[in-house]
């Protein structure tokens, strides 16, 4: 197995015996050797350059190992420098592989939404608004490629492009019982290209369920449970940043999606302040935006705004309050928290 590391153009051959295949249990060794330094390197001497990574159990420990990364190489100049370069590019390497098989971090948000949908059509109008259109969110709709999803009703395909931030996502799963159905979906090839989602793995899982209330021998189902689980393992310098973001986009996406599926088709006039007509030339509005977006969010909650002038005026340097928002407390319709682990 060989690979290229770019920018530098160094190729490096992965070495395989049979003794390094072992039993779980035992230490295994990787092996591989620099075939060719690239120009950036031509002071390594050709064939010197190579290294071992070990895996050595931890005694009476169920999980976790220690790594031992052993380099050697000779050059004809500046071996202090090389040896610089290498303890950085170790040491940044070993980092991010103890980031990767950390435990994750787990994102749960849940809402009921009233509406008489049963959960494999609530999946599809889902796939629909947020995987086909975009969930409302104020920015470039997606571009969808891959085959069709029929729970999509041909708007949703397998994988999609963001822009931005240049990602994308695909759907692996797609599940569904008697009263529950769900799909899974992950974040392709995470890391310093996507971002500013900093991340090394990223696994979602949106699930619907039914509640049905019984009425004297009829039992009638009333409304849906939404259960949306996130997954991420961030770069540990953004962490907090990350998980802010992945917190405001699913539940902004959450709280569109109620709308889409309680009041379908609903829209937000958009009218002059205070109702001036002489601003619209008489025709009273300027027209309308769908209610499901993040700005028909925005205009509908300034309509029904009942605090003061000079609460509103704050509100304006506080962008994260726009819309529908909220603490994912008790008084919100949406609940979410952040917990270690799966």
């Amino acid at each position: 197995m060989t690979r290229t590391i770019m920018p530098v153009l160094m190729r490096e051959d992965l070495v395989l015996h049979k003794e390094d295949v072992l039993p779980s249990n035992s230490t295994i060794e990787l092996r591989y050797e620099v075939t060719e330094a690239g120009p950036f390197y031509a002071d390594v001497i050709p064939g010197s350059h190579s290294a071992k990574v070990i895996f050595t159990p931890i005694p009476e420990k169920e999980f976790g190992c220690e790594m031992t990364w052993d380099v050697e190489f000779l050059t004809t100049k500046w071996s202090s420098f090389y040896e610089l370069m290498t303890k950085w590019t170790v040491g940044t390497a070993s980092s991010t592989i103890q980031e990767v098989l950390d435990l994750p971090r787990l994102f749960t948000a849940t809402t009921m939404i009233e509406c008489n949908l049963d959960p494999i059509l609530a999946r599809r109008k889902s796939l629909e608004f947020f995987w086909g259109e975009g969930g409302g969110l104020p920015l470039v709709p997606p571009i969808p490629f891959g085959k069709v999803l029929e729970e999509g009703a041909g708007l949703a395909r397998e994988n999609l492009l963001r822009i931005p931030p240049f990602l994308t996502e695909s759907i692996i799963d797609l599940r569904e019982s008697e009263d529950a159905s769900e799909f899974t979906y992950r974040l392709n090839s995470p890391g310093l290209l996507t971002f500013p989602f900093l991340i090394h793995t990223h696994l979602g899982r949106v699930q619907f369920s039914s509640m049905s209330s019984t009425f004297g021998s009829e039992s009638t189902t009333t409304s849906l449970l939404m259960t949306w689980k996130v997954e991420i393992r961030p770069f540990k310098v953004v962490g907090p940043i990350v998980e802010k973001m992945v917190e405001m986009v699913v539940t902004t996406i959450i709280r569109n999606l109620r709308i889409r599926l309680k009041e379908p088709g609903a829209k937000v006039v958009i009218k002059p302040p205070r109702g001036d007509e002489n601003l619209s030339m008489g025709l009273g509005s300027f027209g309308s935006i769908p209610k499901e977006s993040w700005l028909g969010g925005v205009l509908d909650s300034h309509l029904s705004d009942k605090r003061s002038t000079m609460d509103q005026t704050l509100s304006l340097i506080q962008p994260w309050t726009w819309g529908r928002s909220g603490s994912g407390d008790d008084d919100d319709f949406v609940h979410f928290k952040w917990q270690d682990g799966k």
